[in-house]
């Protein structure tokens, strides 16, 4: 179940935090030989390792700001800012990439020739990347951002970009300690523990990812958000099938049509169900519209990186409404 992808310029509000929804929307690219500056920023910045807090502080102070003598950058950058804005709708879920394009040259010429240490600059930079699908030049922008402004208060922000981004491109190993770092210095925002749970979804540790979902639901128990999927085939992976069902239920009751929501609580219902469970399983499948039915039937369980036996369990409820009995085949 995809969420709605969002453009998040990053450097003037920390409300701006959502990019990791839009990379949701991004399809994972094949593992690719990176750029220099990209390898670079894989391994821990030096900072981390730095005692001296007050150099590091003048440095953030010095590379979040604008020069104040150069009235043209904050042109060219409130214009990218302006451009990368209006280039997404979110409404209708489309994006212009004309525009994204020219607000990446507005950034690329801030960076370039008016202001190379905006640490700003390269993380909105980054996000156009993104959007535009230049995940490894993405990688690099938020890697230098965190270089030039690494004690930043939106840092996390930072970090849960560049974690996020890279997990987008299959590498959940190295996203991991950019998630954990935007998690700490966010104090445990909702959208880091979400970004963590991804990356502990992608790494196969499902009692981690479900103790990063259930932080999340303590805090906010009555929103029901797309998330709740996962963290339910989460819950069933981890032997916690009658929680699984009850979280999949919520969600479908309101996303009802929705193929991925529908079949992942048919397919809960159905394995090691009770008559009555699976009597539900086969009810909610009568009563949905054909056109759920054929995406359902279609829907690729493995693309979606399901846990095993949410794959396992669709591939039983799926061989029970193809048999023209409507009876399990095996």
């Amino acid at each position: 179940m995809r969420l709605r992808p969002r453009l998040t310029p990053i450097g003037t509000t920390l409300a701006r935090v959502a990019l990791h929804a839009a990379l949701a929307t991004l399809p994972l690219m094949a593992p690719l030989e990176p750029s220099l500056a990209a390898t670079e920023v894989l391994a821990p910045p030096t900072w981390v390792t730095t005692e001296n807090g007050v150099a590091l502080q003048r440095l953030t102070d010095a590379n979040t700001k604008l020069p104040s003598e150069s009235k043209t950058a904050k042109k060219i950058f409130d214009q990218g800012l302006e451009l990368a804005s209006k280039a997404v709708d979110e409404e209708i879920q489309v994006q212009n990439d004309k525009m994204l394009e020219n607000a990446e040259g507005k950034f690329s010429l801030l960076i370039d020739e008016l202001a190379p240490e905006y640490a700003y600059g390269y993380t909105n930079r980054a996000n156009v990347r993104v959007a535009r699908g230049n995940l490894l030049g993405a990688i690099a922008d938020y890697g230098r951002a965190l270089e030039l402004a690494p004690l930043a208060k939106d840092a996390w922000v930072t970090q849960l970009n560049l974690g996020s981004t890279l997990l987008a491109i299959e590498r959940p190993s190295d996203a991991l300690r950019y998630l954990q770092r935007s998690v700490d210095l966010s104090k445990g925002d909702r959208y880091t523990l979400l970004g963590r749970s991804a990356c502990y979804d992608a790494l196969g540790q499902y009692e981690a990812a479900v103790g990063d979902y259930a932080a999340v639901l303590e805090k906010y128990p009555g929103d029901v958000q797309p998330w709740w999927l996962r963290y339910s085939l989460d819950l069933a992976e981890v032997g916690r099938r009658p929680e699984a069902v009850g979280l999949a239920r919520r969600l479908a009751a309101k996303f009802d049509i929705e193929p991925e929501t529908t079949l992942s609580v048919c397919s809960l219902l159905w394995r090691d169900g009770t008559e009555t469970d699976r009597e539900e399983a086969l009810r909610r499948w009568k009563f949905v519209p054909q056109v759920t039915k054929d995406k359902m039937l279609a829907f690729d369980v493995a693309k979606s990186k399901w846990p095993p036996r949410a794959v396992a369990a669709a591939a039983q409820f799926r061989d029970v409404v193809r048999s023209p009995a409507g009876e399990p085949t095996g």
